[in-house]
């Protein structure tokens, strides 16, 4: 990644080993990453273009991106200077940026399904004040983004010192099967899946999503009518269809909350909380406790049935994020 430049300077310490690199891999992550923004105008273009449908821009497209992630591999470089991150990037443009960890508030790990294939983390370290991460790697070996996170969780404190031997992980909060199966049946995931994969169906063609509820209609109220359906089976018919459409979307929302909560794990390691969840995809995410800004219990009917309760804890981070 190109981070800006940065006045500061790191302090004049002798280097006793060679800067970081990004894992040997993290190429291939970065053309994955840009190929998921440039992919729907890509498609849009081959299908709905004009011309020869057999020319090899789409190629050149691609080859042109896989170059650029591999110029960022090898000219990204980090390294812990004293009690702060250096990150050095670009060659003919050179930028450093110097991150005090006192200014780091949240470290997130993420990782696909193709980052466990290869046993590494995409690591974001964020601070309370800006929009856009101080710092973002893609990818670091697994247990590198761990040794990170834990760096930036001692303050840059070396591992041998009294507070980093001190330092205990306290579990707090672990959510089993059963509990992320009644968060499903709470939640509204499924609904909200359904209602923006339809807005970005209709991007692309307006009239699909009317021309299928039309033809549905006609296809269900001309069975009805062929079998001499009455005013009492129309009603028992209505409400046989809503009702399996209301199981149809809590169905898709117990499998969303399966995929991201899967595992839930809230613990404490000194000063700061980190959560860890996700089936396939896996996140974890360690903010300092000073980052709290304000957590909000909510209780619909469907928790008083289940009799549990949903908590939102507002940070500095996602406040910031958010506006």
């Amino acid at each position: 990644m190109t981070e800006p430049a940065s006045t500061d300077s790191p302090r004049a310490t002798p280097q006793t080993r060679p800067e970081r690199r990004l894992h040997p891999m993290s190429w291939l992550f970065v053309l994955v990453a840009q190929l998921r923004q440039f992919i729907v105008p890509l498609v849009a273009l081959l299908v709905f273009g004009q011309g020869d449908r057999n020319e090899l821009w789409p190629l050149v497209g691609v080859g042109v991106l896989a170059l650029f992630s591999l110029w960022q591999y090898f000219t990204y470089r980090y390294d812990v200077v004293d009690d702060a991150l250096v990150v050095r990037s670009g060659l003919l443009e050179r930028s450093v940026r110097v991150i005090p960890f006192a200014r780091i508030h949240n470290v997130a790990l993420q990782q696909s399904v193709l980052h466990r294939l290869f046993d590494v983390a995409e690591v974001r370290l964020e601070s309370a004040g800006g929009h856009k991460p101080e710092a973002e790697m893609r990818v670091l070996r697994l247990e590198d983004a761990l040794a990170l996170e834990a760096l930036v969780r001692r303050g840059g404190r070396g591992a041998g010192t009294a507070a980093a031997e001190g330092e205990a992980t306290t579990p707090l909060l672990e959510l089993p099967p059963g509990e992320v199966l009644r968060l499903g049946l709470v939640s509204n995931r499924g609904l909200i899946v359904l209602g923006a994969a339809f807005a970005g169906v209709s991007q692309f063609n307006q009239r699909l999503i009317p021309n299928l509820f039309e033809g549905w209609g006609e296809a269900l109220f001309g069975w009805a009518g062929e079998h001499g359906f009455g005013p009492a089976q129309y009603v028992l018919a209505g409400a046989s269809f809503l009702l399996l459409a209301v199981l149809l979307l809590r169905l898709l929302s117990v499998v969303l909350a399966l995929l991201q909560y899967h595992g839930f794990r809230l613990s404490e390691h000194g000063r700061r909380l980190t959560v860890e969840r996700g089936l396939a995809a896996r996140w974890r995410t360690s903010a300092s406790r000073r980052r709290i800004q304000a957590w909000t219990l909510r209780e619909g009917l469907m928790h008083r049935w289940l009799r549990r309760q949903s908590l939102e804890v507002d940070t500095a981070v996602a406040e910031e994020q958010n506006q």
